[in-house]
Formats: C-alpha cells, sequence, structure tokens
C-alpha cells in the first residue's frame, strides 16, 4: 500500500477545484456528520465507565472512533485540493485566507455572547463583562473549541504554498522520508513519550518536533492518498481494518479507563494518547475507503451522488453553526429540548445528530441568500 501511495496516480492530476469530485463531496459530508455525532454524543462518549451503563458506554465511543475521523478526514481533502492545483497558490491567496479569517473573527465573536448570556437573561461567568474587549480576547483564547479547526486550517493555509512547491520538486525518496517523519512523529512518539514517562517518573519528555504536527501531517498525507488508485483488495483490506481497529480502540478504552492499575487522573491521560493516536490509522483507512466508494460506477450513477453533491457545498458551514443550532434545540430555546437525553443514546445520537445537520444546512442555506452575510458562511 506504501508503494501505492508513493506513486500516485499522474493520471489525475489536474486543476482539479475548477470541477465537483464525487469522492471529495463523500468525504466532506460524511466529516460533517460526524463532527456533528462527536458533539451530540460527547456527554456519553466522555464519560468515565461505570457512571453510565457499559452499553451505553461502548455503543458511544464505538461511534467515537469513527469522528475521530472527521477532522482528520478535512485537512486531508485540503490538502489534496490546494496541494494538486497546477497554477501557483498565489493566485487567489488573499481571498483564500479572507474565506477562513472573517467567519472565524464573526462566530468567535457571535459564540462569546450565545455562551456569555443564559436563556434567563444571566451572565454565565462574571470575570466577562461581555464586551467587546472580551470578546476580542476569547478569539486570542481561543475559547470555541469548535472553531480550532479554523485556526488549524488558516495557518495551513499560510503555509501551503511552501508544500506545493515541495512536492513538485522533491524526489520520491524525499517525499518518503517525509511521510515516514509524519508518521513517527505523529503516531509512534507521543506513544513512547508516555512509556518513558512512566518508566523514568518524570512528568514530561522535554524533546519536542515543533515543526512538524499532526494537522501538517494530514495536510500532505491528503495529497498523496487523494492520488492513489484504490483497487477493490486495498478496499477491503481498508475496511476490515478499520473495523477491526475501532473495535479494539473501544473495548481497549474501556479496559484501560476502569483499570486500578493507575490513578484515575492518569488514566485518563493514557487514555486521551491512547485515542488521540490510534485515530491516525482509522483516519487514513476510512479515507481511502470513503474514495474507493465515491469513485464507484453504481455510486455515480445513483440519485443519491446529486445529493450529497448539494449537500456537500454547506459542510463547512455545518461545521461553523452547528454547535449553535444543538443550543436553540437542546436548551429550550424554542420551547421545547430535542438532545441526547430525550431518548436511549442508541436512538437519540443518530436522531439528533441527524436533525442537528438538516437544520444547519437550511440555516446556511437562507443565510447565504442574504448579501454579505454570505462572507461569514463560505
Amino acid at each position: 500500500m506504501t508503494q501505492e501511495i508513493v506513486d500516485h496516480n499522474i493520471k489525475t492530476r489536474e486543476n482539479i477545484s475548477d470541477k465537483r469530485i464525487g469522492w471529495i463531496d463523500l468525504v466532506r459530508v460524511t466529516s460533517a456528520l460526524l463532527v456533528v455525532v462527536a458533539h451530540v454524543g460527547s456527554s456519553y462518549s466522555h464519560a468515565l465507565p461505570g457512571t453510565i451503563p457499559n452499553s451505553y458506554w461502548l455503543f458511544s465511543n464505538f461511534l467515537d472512533t469513527f469522528c475521530r475521523c472527521a477532522v482528520p478526514m478535512f485537512l486531508m481533502v485540503s490538502g489534496y485540493l490546494l496541494l494538486s492545483k497546477k497554477k501557483s497558490l498565489w493566485h487567489g491567496y488573499f481571498n483564500r485566507l479572507l474565506k477562513i479569517g472573517i467567519p472565524l473573527l464573526v462566530w468567535s465573536i457571535i459564540y462569546f455572547y450565545v455562551r456569555w448570556w443564559e436563556p434567563t437573561g444571566q451572565t454565565v461567568d462574571n470575570k466577562y463583562q461581555g464586551g467587546f474587549y472580551d470578546a476580542l480576547r476569547n478569539i486570542l483564547l481561543g475559547n470555541e473549541e469548535h472553531l480550532w479547526f479554523s485556526y488549524a486550517i488558516l495557518s495551513l493555509y499560510l503555509v501551503a504554498p511552501i508544500f506545493h512547491s515541495y512536492l513538485k520538486s522533491a524526489s520520491r525518496k524525499n517525499k518518503t522520508y517525509f511521510l515516514i517523519l509524519c508518521g513517527f512523529i505523529c503516531f509512534v512518539w507521543p506513544i513512547i513519550s508516555v512509556l518513558l514517562k512512566k518508566l523514568f517518573d518524570v512528568d514530561k519528555v522535554n524533546f519536542n518536533f515543533f515543526l512538524v504536527n499532526s494537522s501538517i501531517g494530514y495536510f500532505v498525507v491528503g495529497y498523496f492518498l487523494g492520488h492513489l488508485t484504490v483497487k477493490t483488495r486495498t478496499f477491503l483490506l481498508c475496511l476490515v481494518s478499520f473495523f477491526a481497529i475501532a473495535l479494539a480502540v473501544t473495548w481497549g478504552g474501556l479496559m484501560l479507563s476502569s483499570s486500578s492499575l493507575f490513578p484515575q487522573v492518569e488514566n485518563r491521560r493514557i487514555s486521551l494518547v491512547y485515542y488521540y493516536n490510534l485515530r491516525i490509522p482509522l483516519a487514513l483507512l476510512l479515507f481511502v475507503v470513503i474514495k474507493y466508494v465515491g469513485e464507484m460506477q453504481f455510486y455515480h450513477q445513483s440519485k443519491l451522488s446529486t445529493a450529497i453533491s448539494r449537500f456537500a457545498g454547506f459542510s463547512f458551514g455545518i461545521y461553523i453553526v452547528h454547535i449553535l443550532v444543538m443550543h436553540i434545540l437542546g436548551d429550550g430555546v424554542l420551547g421545547f429540548s430535542f438532545n441526547q437525553y430525550t431518548f436511549d443514546p442508541w436512538f437519540s445520537i443518530p436522531l439528533v445528530s441527524l436533525a442537528v445537520c438538516f437544520v444547519s444546512a437550511s440555516m446556511v442555506w437562507l443565510l447565504r441568500r442574504i448579501p454579505l452575510v454570505r462572507w461569514i458562511l463560505p
């Protein structure tokens, strides 16, 4: 498979951003849905085992293994689209930055005031006075957690011209080295550092790779995987491997989090490293699986393909507004509550997630029809 990744399909290297590509739309819609599912079910998936029934914990955390692939796949698609361009990335560079920067600024302020006021009109946190200064301070702190993706993608847009030039001129050996380096730093080293901290009884291993992180890794790997010609054998191997790892991660997380070998805080820290590092192969495998399905003939000829392509244009907007929609539906703003606690999580998580996606897409569609407002929902 490594050989296939490195020897990507040259025939598809065209100006791909000028037309819609079925598998990219499928990745975007899947990622948007998974982000919503992650936030709807977070109160269950983040609960410590024993505080909720094990069946609820296993179900929500199995879903969560899928959801952890969402943002990495968004990054991979962005890397594929940008780094595959034939033209220089300096063309339209400023507009791309504004397309991310303006929504980040405006929605950070909107969410600041939404969180600052409770439905009763009382302030949530007295240390903030709710002024514009505090709203800007909130942006600098990055307190709107789900908007961290915008910070990440904005920083990647800034360095994209460098990687665009690198991938055009670098040798095959150099590209292979970069992929191996990213894999080691983002996947292997965090696990080694946790083991070293435990072995030598230190708070941290002060040896960091500042110039390479998982966001850059996903961004560049998306370029290679996007050009990969996925054969049926590769698809089946990736599909089986994904579900095997997902099941192992879910069950292993239950065992690790409830283990009596370590203090509870230590368990939580180890569990986070365990989850966040194993999402790397999961994201890559799921990306390849979706790419294969999106390139199949029957998918292109189905009505589902047309519907998903239309819906894909709302994916980034859904990512931005879905937390607001969850607040409106779940906190009784409309006079009723529809959230993850309405039914058992087996039903409430998927139903609420679909409702939030539909309402979010509708909101994005309506707001985009208003002049100037479309700038805050690209």
